[in-house]
């Protein structure tokens, strides 16, 4: 029987994945639609954790009819990439979550009582955010505990998507981080941090980003690389360790909202191997992220740099300009920068990037999101 158009066109239809970045001046929330037409969530950043119409996944998922999502992935335990993710563990049937590091369900009782117990001694500036981030990951452990009827642990050198290499899919998912060391380092600290009888954090600078997951993604010939918030020294072990032979991407999604400490020498060349990758960042206002030591970096190693969110209106912020093409570009952010300070206009923005299996695709911006380089 002769395949008619129609049967032609679903099967292109359907061979294309669809990745959404979201960003504001904190947070990060990534969405994937798979190309089997399944949905899947990478961090989540609300502006408030109470407030669902500050949740810009949830959102997009309920204006597209999902109900079901394949897996919620949670890269690390910082506030700007977890905030909101409860509401979609109650909103949403998950059929799998993956933690960070080697997270397991015995682990969540020692991170819960670890934010509590941060919050309560958390300086007076910090009090309210830092209670509103222990009671969302509680909220988030708890749901997933009663309502998720499996997890998978993110670490280096493991295929994370789909189970097994038998399993019929045409996008395979590996975790390029964290290491076995930094997921051996933070869980100590985290004992550690109640080792006496008071408590005291014992991770460095408290900071989470020891153990942040980095994602590959392979959906034939095209390949995406989301780098979480791994810095310098996680990146350092994915060269070292050589979890895959290829680390060549079509795009990658920037570390640590473009800061300098967000990559290590080589890593980008080994990112444009096969030919330059266009960079997605978020930015975060508060800690004068993206920097432009890293932008500059990076433009040299990519085809085009976006941001989902406008950056701070000062060149620090902005990579150094290739050409004087990008005056009027920088205009234009600068009046998205206005607006959102005059309290008109949309806040935050998207860019969605739509991947055929051929390594090609689209990029189209929303809202506050552009072309910075």
């Amino acid at each position: 029987m002769p395949i008619s158009w129609w049967t032609m066109a679903m099967a292109t239809k359907r061979a294309e994945l669809h990745l959404y970045l979201f960003g504001a001046s904190s947070g990060e929330s990534i969405v994937i639609q798979l190309p089997d037409r399944s949905w899947a969530v990478i961090d989540c950043f609300a502006t408030s954790s109470k407030d669902v119409r500050t949740n810009p996944a949830h959102d997009l998922l309920k204006s597209r009819g999902v109900r079901e999502l394949a897996f919620l992935c949670l890269t690390h335990p910082h506030a700007d990439h977890f905030t909101g993710m409860s509401r979609l563990v109650r909103d949403f049937q998950i059929r799998k979550f993956w933690g960070f590091g080697g997270l397991q369900p015995p682990d969540f009782d020692l991170l819960k009582s670890f934010f509590q117990a941060d919050a309560a001694t958390s300086s007076n500036r910090l009090d309210a955010d830092a209670r509103e981030g222990a009671a969302e990951i509680s909220e988030l452990f708890d749901g997933i505990l009663s309502q998720v009827p499996s997890t998978q642990a993110v670490s280096a050198k493991t295929l994370i998507y789909p189970e097994s290499v038998d399993k019929r899919s045409s996008v395979r998912i590996w975790g390029l981080a964290p290491s076995g060391r930094h997921t051996d380092e933070y869980k100590r600290c985290l004992v550690k941090s109640f080792a006496r009888k008071r408590f005291k954090s014992a991770l460095p600078g408290a900071d989470h980003n020891l153990i942040s997951s980095a994602l590959l993604i392979q959906f034939g010939r095209t390949r995406i690389i989301l780098g979480g918030d791994v810095e310098n020294e996680g990146w350092q072990h994915v060269l070292d360790d050589k979890p895959v032979d290829d680390l060549s991407a079509h795009a990658v999604k920037v570390s640590h909202h473009g800061s300098k400490n967000g990559f290590c020498l080589g890593l980008w060349d080994r990112f444009s191997a096969g030919s330059k990758p266009v960079a997605i960042l978020t930015p975060f206002a508060s800690k004068a992220l993206p920097q432009r030591e890293a932008l500059d970096h990076i433009q040299a190693r990519a085809s085009s740099i976006h941001s989902a969110a406008v950056l701070r209106h000062d060149e620090s912020s902005f990579p150094t300009a290739p050409d004087p093409s990008f005056t009027r570009i920088r205009a234009m952010l600068a009046a998205k920068a206005r607006a959102r300070l005059s309290g008109s206009g949309r806040k935050g923005g998207a860019c969605h990037l739509i991947f055929d299996n051929r390594g090609h695709f689209t990029l189209e911006h929303e809202g506050e999101a552009g072309r910075i380089a």
